[in-house]
């Protein structure tokens, strides 16, 4: 895929965080001692702001109320250059919201999103503005989107699409729209539901990633957490390892993989050189307390990178 001005479009959520993290160990029923964050996020809001700061021209379709928090969301994608305008606005409604909860560890305990806001959105919003993101090179849906809504853009987008799978509870919104993807990324637990199969070993996951490569996708990047990550297509399975990595905060970590791949396919990257990116992005995600962190940069995202996996000898 060769690079174009016209950049990257997005549609999908955008939330204002709480996040909390437990101290010590966790008492259920009971007030734990933690540390509060608050920021902006959503899945695809973070994975938006990923990719301004690696230096793309980014348009984010998402849906926004009125309310302060609406306000403060909307000023924070423009702050990193990321264009909004063909957003829906809602008066009197209020910002879509995500809670979670970490362990002293910063692993996920539970989380609660509050979409409903997206799940507004007009479809004939949706089938004009998708007449303006047709010029982009690439268009990432996340499972935010209701099905009807994901239909709609994948009937009249003509651009390759990327679906971003979100959730347990929400990537199977995607299935309607497998043949007119042309990668979806997911974790191994969203693509066991994708697939209804379980995953429990290479065999498995291959035989998953078959079934959406059936389906007519063309290739799929699954993360596997300490188990690294790996892109399912038609030459078959490439794999990276997991890498030790100093975590602060899961939130924002496979967003941030999501835009590795985006990034990726982009600029035409090898396969194993995306899966790198992505491993390097979520490293420095994990360290940081925002979903999207502030340290993201190209240049730092290759040093890490190096770090991970030193470059071949005249590479």
């Amino acid at each position: 895929m060769m690079r174009t001005k016209n950049g990257i479009a997005l549609i999908g959520g955008a939330t204002y965080d709480i996040t909390g993290t437990l101290l010590g160990d966790a008492h259920r029923r009971d007030s734990n001692p933690s540390r509060i964050h608050t920021g902006c996020g959503g899945v695809g809001r973070n994975i938006a702001e990923n990719l301004a700061r690696l230096g793309l021209d980014v348009r984010f379709l998402s849906a926004f109320g009125t309310d302060a928090l609406s306000g403060e969301l909307i000023a924070s994608c423009e702050a990193i250059g990321i264009d909004t305008r063909l957003s829906y606005i809602k008066e009197g409604a209020r910002a879509c919201t995500y809670i979670d909860l970490l362990d002293k560890r910063g692993e996920l305990l539970l989380a609660a999103s509050d979409m409903a806001l997206t799940e507004e959105i007009p479809l004939d919003l949706l089938s004009e503005a998708v007449k303006d993101l047709n010029a982009h090179r690439l268009l990432i849906l996340d499972a935010n989107l209701t099905e009807d809504a994901l239909r709609c853009v994948a009937a009249h987008s003509e651009s390759p699409l990327v679906g971003e799978a979100v959730s347990i509870a929400k990537v199977n919104r995607l299935r309607g729209i497998l043949p007119r993807l042309y990668a979806v990324k997911a974790n191994i637990g969203e693509l066991a539901a994708l697939t209804d199969r379980e995953i429990k070993d290479d065999r498995d996951l291959a035989a998953a990633g078959a079934c959406l490569l059936a389906a007519g996708v063309k290739r799929v990047f699954v993360t596997m957490g300490p188990d690294g990550a790996c892109c399912i297509d038609g030459d078959g399975m490439t794999r990276t390892p997991g890498f030790p990595a100093e975590v602060r905060s899961v939130t924002g970590s496979g967003d941030a993989f999501c835009a590795a791949v985006v990034y990726g396919l982009y600029h035409g990257l090898p396969t194993e050189d995306i899966l790198l990116f992505g491993a390097a992005m979520s490293h420095i995600t994990l360290k940081s307390p925002f979903a999207v962190s502030r340290d993201m940069t190209e240049a730092e995202v290759l040093r890490v990178r190096d770090l991970l996996a030193p470059p071949a000898l005249g590479r």
